[in-house]
């Protein structure tokens, strides 16, 4: 699993993402460079920092390419941009939790929670399955079902992963996903 940096930029939004964009660009970097407004990120202490003004860019980077950039935002006298927060990622994580009352969905959910893409861990999974003869039936918006599967649980591992997954649950009608969670170290 790779790790990452979450790194705070102070200067004109447009300044720093044409530097990046130009430093992703040159580097030819397919992966490794996150901007956190484009994600569903809480980024905690960050975000409060960085809300209500224009003057910053909250980006995740890893660490393979994390020296490079910051060696070239030091080196960048030309732009008035510079680094106001780095910090080493120490986790990543969202929550989710999903109801179905139809067994064709709950396969499918249990799939997805049950094998989780490469470098992802589902934690703490609590789900219960529940069948109801006597609603065997009873319409789609009844009250009673004859067959319900809910659950919940965290999704733990690698930032770019994680954000790629919690699109795909995002997607997904019968599961409700919270914002990625970053701790620093």
């Amino acid at each position: 699993m790779a790790s990452y940096r979450d790194v705070v930029i102070k200067g004109d939004p447009k300044a720093i993402k044409g530097f990046l964009g130009a430093f992703v660009a040159v580097k030819r970097i397919k992966h490794g460079v996150v901007f956190v407004e484009d994600h569903a990120i809480d980024g905690g202490y960050v975000k409060r920092l960085v809300h209500g003004t224009r003057d910053y860019e909250h980006i995740i980077v890893s660490t393979v390419h994390h020296k490079s950039l910051i060696s070239a935002i030091k080196r960048a006298n030309n732009i008035d941009i510079e680094i106001v927060s780095d910090q080493k990622i120490k986790r990543a994580s969202f929550e989710f939790k999903f109801e179905t009352f139809s067994r064709k969905v709950a396969g499918n959910l249990r799939r997805l929670y049950r094998n989780p893409p490469a470098g992802i861990r589902i934690i703490d999974p609590v789900v219960k399955e529940e069948f109801d003869p006597s609603a065997k039936g009873v319409e789609l918006y009844s009250p009673t079902h004859h067959y319900q599967l809910k659950g919940k649980a965290t999704a733990v591992g690698d930032v770019e992963a994680l954000i790629k997954l919690q699109q795909r649950f995002h997607d997904h009608e019968f599961i409700d996903v919270k914002d990625i969670q970053i701790e620093h170290r």
